[in-house]
């Protein structure tokens, strides 16, 4: 495992591309695994500031929702060298290349914006990228990116044993909410797969940092996360889809609003500003999504108000949602299946926290019994931290 040194602080934080771009290393062919929305300070995508440093990239390799962010299957980057590069989309963030197409690589270099949430995709792609590396005998290389949701906070329980085939073998204890930047998490996953590893660290961000602390601009990692506001609330309601409830996708709020035809708006909005949960607040919504749950048909719910995110538990604000929706609509908020087994378990990673919920345990209980588990964790992964 080797991490690249940081150059002297600036004030501002600079990525691991743009550390990257400064000292460029290669000497053959290299393959890329990005978006369109890994850029350098000055905005340049990660594929041109390599190409313009004189790297050679022979191949380019993007996470289910495609290179631009809009789901297309045949996409190609313009190149005024190449005329066009093709881009090989890995659908499902768990497929990756047979080694042999990448054995002609000097190294495949990894450069994606993760969101510090377990069940976000980008993890199980990187952890494939690193078994195929290992496997093709090729160097990986991961360019490090903020934890858009800080460093050090960790919440949620554990990813449990009979769950790890619906995630990736090997994927590991990891929490919902698990505080490492995509760099970290690379050093974690190998020490099980020993790839051939370097992490491009940061220069200038610390553990406390959330991203609207980086002075680095927002793009969307996926299509559903246009703002850094729907990023912070994207661990709460992305698990209410476990449900039958639309998290607003395809609207201009999705995650930041929540809802379904059978809700009344007002009702639930009073019910959770009963709740006087610390920072937050409910205002009625009526909503149309395009996608998910619901596509297509009018909605009734409620939009979230967040004062500060530097004081927003996730995982509580999560299971209030649920408890009062479950509350207040017990024969329409049913669980939802992921194949055989409850969606809800997949995405929380444990049968334990329904079964809770189910039993009449409050929110406030099930969180603080949580506690101790992401504490161990934070505790153990600290060894792998490349940041304080």
């Amino acid at each position: 495992m080797d991490s690249l040194p940081n150059r002297k602080e600036t004030g501002a934080v600079r990525s691991g591309l743009d550390i990257f771009t400064d000292v460029p290393y290669s000497d053959g062919p290299v393959g890329l695994l990005t978006t369109a929305a890994s850029l350098t300070r000055d905005g340049r995508t990660c594929y041109r500031a390599l190409r313009d440093v004189g790297l050679r990239i022979a191949t380019v390799f993007t996470p289910q929702f495609g290179y631009y962010g809009i789901g297309a299957t045949r996409e190609v980057i313009p190149d005024a060298e190449d005329g066009y590069v093709p881009i090989y989309r890995l659908d499902g963030g768990t497929e990756f290349p047979a080694p042999e197409e990448l054995a002609s690589l000097s190294m495949l270099i990894v450069d994606l914006q993760d969101v510090g949430v377990r069940f976000h995709p980008f993890l199980q792609t990187l952890h494939h990228a690193l078994h195929t590396c290992v496997h093709a005998d090729v160097p990986i290389t991961v360019l490090d990116r903020p934890n858009p949701l800080r460093g050090n906070l960790v919440e949620g329980p554990l990813l449990s044993s009979e769950l790890l085939p619906h995630y990736a073998t090997s994927f590991g204890e990891i929490p919902l909410r698990h505080g490492l930047t995509l760099g970290e998490t690379a050093n974690w996953f190998n020490e099980v797969i020993g790839a051939n590893l370097t992490v491009v660290r940061m220069e200038g961000w610390h553990r406390a940092m959330m991203y609207s602390d980086t002075g680095m601009p927002w793009t969307m990692p996926t299509p559903d996360l246009p703002t850094f506001e729907s990023a912070v609330l994207y661990p709460a309601t992305g698990l209410l889809e476990c449900l039958p409830v639309s998290a607003g996708h395809g609207t201009t709020l999705p995650y930041q609003q929540l809802g379904a035809p059978y809700i009344d708006a007002e009702v639930l909005a009073g019910a959770l500003n009963s709740l006087f949960l610390n920072g937050l607040s409910f205002t009625p919504t009526w909503f149309r999504p395009l996608a998910g749950n619901f596509a297509g048909q009018p909605c009734e719910g409620v939009r979230i108000h967040v004062a500060d995110p530097r004081d927003l538990n996730v995982f509580e604000l999560s299971l209030n949602l649920i408890s009062v929706i479950r509350e207040l609509y017990p024969d329409q908020a049913v669980w939802l299946l992921d194949g055989e087994t409850i969606a809800f378990d997949v995405l929380v990673g444990t049968a334990q926290i329904r079964e809770q919920l189910e039993n009449g345990m409050t929110p406030e209980r099930i969180v603080s019994d949580c506690a101790l588990e992401a504490s161990e964790f934070m505790a153990e992964a600290a060894s792998y931290w490349l940041y304080e």
